[in-house]
């Protein structure tokens, strides 16, 4: 596994979308403003807001109803079908922002072909692995790790984690 280090240059384009993207939304307040007016405009963001968060909760029902009615396809595109819920939570937070630009983004992002494509080119990118095992049989499975130590012979004070190295004092 792999661990990619994130460089200067790619926190320095992260600083600028964080600047960009806030001074799109007020340019597109202004510039929808002076055409439609202060009010209509705020009534328009309201709007759709509503009307987008309401498609994210259509969408995202209808999602879980197809995770419950087709189980076996749940084993083989678990990172996938997590992808498409990530991407439809962003959605419904781009929407929930005030502004026409987040709003364009989150409504982009419930246009289901364009989430498909977005969800498969971020799992290549991420190597997400698509395979997971299902226990359907009821067992409990807990994974832990774990040491044997005899009843008869106590453990070595020494051994414990809590004591420092120079001199095996507490």
């Amino acid at each position: 596994m792999s661990i990619d280090v994130i460089t200067g240059y790619q926190i320095q384009m992260y600083i600028f979308l964080l600047l960009l993207v806030p001074a799109i939304e007020i340019w597109l307040f202004i510039s929808v403003g002076q055409h439609l007016g202060a009010l209509l405009t705020i009534m328009l963001c309201v709007v759709t807001a509503g009307i987008g968060l309401a498609l994210v909760r259509y969408q995202g029902m209808a999602a879980l109803q197809n995770l419950s009615a087709q189980p076996n396809k749940l084993q083989t595109r678990v990172a996938h079908m997590m992808l498409q819920g990530g991407l439809l939570l962003i959605a419904g937070f781009c929407l929930l922002i005030p502004g026409f630009f987040s709003d364009f983004i989150g409504f982009m992002l419930l246009i289901p072909p364009l989430r498909e494509k977005l969800s498969n080119l971020m799992e290549k990118r991420f190597k997400l692995s698509s395979k997971a095992s299902i226990y359907t049989h009821g067992e409990t499975i807990i994974d832990a790790e774990y040491t044997v130590y005899d009843e008869k012979t106590p453990a070595s004070p020494k051994d414990s984690p809590w004591l420092s190295n120079n001199n095996n004092t507490l």
